[in-house]
């Protein structure tokens, strides 16, 4: 009878018996009869087990034209079948060609599903579902099933992700996909979504709606889909729960499936490659249109660090990522934290003793990343200051500062630099200029190369900086100074007596000019000696801020 119906063995397994009376002549036999169905399976897993269905039928066979016809009638005085068939044939003695039309009321979903792909529709692998089948479906003599039915009180489920209950969703069948049309469904932790999908031969497409969805149940039932993992910004994070529209496309030799979202992501825990410890998403709208996908003012944790991000992917792998980051107090020591697992790379024993540097992690050599920095307090080995602002190119091994920008109060310094991960610390280079920094009743403007390497106190203890100063109303026994200058020199690794070096001093009092030889000291008691034609004055450096 499968064969008949479908042109090829099913696999079908069950007993079939039928008592049939014939009535009319041979070009318009009548038939009525009673069809009997037993432990219709396949191979033990094929639902229902066990049972027996009686199907009273009627129909006419033409063997002149060697065509008939069959139609299923309700039992009389008995409960009405859950379903119904309709089938034709022709040229039954030379070459069957039949089609056939079902009727549901009631069917178990789980042998409709069986059937239908066995017909040939294509369904995600694990994927299964119960509940009760209404509606009707055709097999025409060439081509699919086709039809609508409606899927009543039923559990969904992908592998071991579910189940998912949906009190009511319409099933279509078409050109042999499977359509899903937008249904209500709840997970198993009670959040509510609306479904959509479509199957077919090499394609695959869903859209989902959901106000709050848990993150890792979604996820779970990704992993379970062919070629379909999550969205990197979602693939990245655990926990937490995420709203808004999610869609997935996915064409068979077309590469990875494209993914179009717009989903607000709360609570979520998230691993960023080379980046130690989770970043803590306390609110994140994420938009994602194929392979470039957007965080916008995402209101984050990390570190000790509260922050306002946002990160774009650009679609193209050969342009950078754009992370901009907005935060009330920004500390150094958590900054350096973020480049720490630079340096944390095992070497062998002959890569020590030959002094070889280990190769960089993968994550590190891949780092392409445009940063936008601002913070309004910035904080530096303890001390507080006011705003910073940065720009920066992350490429590998190294960091390019073109524009950096710091707030002292009245002062404010302005530059640029590089950070190299070097072998065993980052070194850093900062070279800009230092306006208006108050020193009591004066003022001093000054230009800055600095060089330092390490991490936390060994940056002072390394500390290199050279440039020049210039200082308005410094003051000095008898008045002040209309303007003082002198080229600097500072070294940390140097005896604390010695690690100041001023050379080139020059001064202005008037119309009095000054000159001073080069004098070495500390930071904190400096004597300057200077001289004009007439006089020579002894000056303190630096003047009490």
């Amino acid at each position: 009878m499968a064969i008949l119906i479908a042109g090829r063995d099913l696999g079908l397994q069950g007993r079939l018996a039928a008592r049939v009376q014939l009535s009319g002549p041979p070009s318009r036999l009548q038939l009525r009869g009673r069809l009997q169905v037993e432990g219709f399976d396949r191979g033990g897993r094929f639902a229902p087990r066990g049972r027996e269905w009686t199907l009273p039928f009627e129909g006419a066979l033409d063997l002149k034209q060697q065509s008939f016809e069959l139609r299923t009638v309700d039992p009389a005085g008995e409960a009405s079948a859950p379903l119904t068939i309709l089938l034709s044939a022709s040229s039954i003695f030379t070459r069957p060609r039949a089609e056939a039309a079902f009727t549901f009321d009631g069917i178990p979903a789980s042998t409709f599903l069986d059937v239908a792909r066995r017909l040939g529709a294509e369904t995600p692998a694990g994927f299964s579902m119960d509940g009760s089948l209404h509606g009707a479906l055709a097999l025409p003599r060439e081509g699919f099933l086709n039809g609508e039915v409606e899927l009543r009180n039923a559990e969904v489920r992908l592998q071991d992700a579910g189940p998912v209950a949906i009190r009511v969703a319409t099933v279509r069948m078409a050109g042999g996909a499977l359509e899903l049309l937008p249904a209500e469904l709840v997970t198993p932790s009670g959040a509510t979504a609306e479904l959509a999908g479509r199957w077919s031969a090499g394609s695959l497409a869903f859209q989902a709606r959901f106000p709050a969805l848990p993150l890792d149940e979604l996820n779970t039932a990704l992993r379970r889909l062919p070629d379909c993992a999550a969205p990197p910004p979602l693939r990245l994070c655990r926990e937490g729960t995420l709203g808004g529209n999610l869609r997935y496309d996915f064409q068979t030799g077309t590469g990875d499936g494209a993914w179009t979202a717009d989903l607000l992501l709360q609570g979520a825990s998230c691993n960023a490659p080379g980046l130690p410890g989770p970043i803590q998403l306390v609110r994140a709208p994420v938009s994602v249109r194929g392979t470039e996908w957007t965080v916008r003012a995402a209101t984050v944790r990390w570190n000790q660090l509260d922050a306002i991000i946002s990160l774009v992917s650009p679609a193209s792998p050969a342009r950078r990522l754009h992370l901009e980051v907005q935060a009330p107090v920004l500390d150094a020591a958590r900054l350096e934290d973020a480049i720490r697992p630079a340096f944390e790379r095992r070497s062998s024993f002959l890569d020590r003793t030959l002094r070889r540097q280990p190769p960089m992690p993968g994550w590190l050599t891949g780092r392409r990343l445009e940063l936008n920095v601002r913070a309004r307090r910035f904080l530096l080995a303890g001390d507080g200051y006011g705003q910073l602002r940065l720009h920066g190119f992350w490429d590998g091994g190294q960091i390019e500062v073109p524009s950096v920008e710091v707030k002292l109060d009245a002062a404010s310094f302005t530059g640029r630099g590089t950070i190299r991960l070097g072998e065993v610390a980052p070194e850093y280079y900062l070279k800009g200029r230092l306006d208006r920094l108050p020193l009591r009743d004066a003022s001093m403007d000054a230009t800055i190369e600095l060089r330092t390497s390490g991490f936390g106190r060994s940056l002072l203890e390394r500390l290199r900086l050279n440039g020049r100063l210039d200082a308005r109303g410094v003051p000095y026994g008898g008045g002040s100074l209309d303007w003082i200058a002198a080229c600097y020199d500072f070294d940390a690794s140097r005896p604390e007596a010695t690690q100041l070096r001023l050379t080139c001093l020059e001064a202005r009092q008037g119309g009095e000019f000054f000159a001073g030889e080069p004098v070495t000291g500390s930071t904190t008691d400096l004597q300057l000696e200077i001289e004009s034609a007439r006089r020579q004055l002894t000056v303190s450096w630096p003047p009490t801020p």
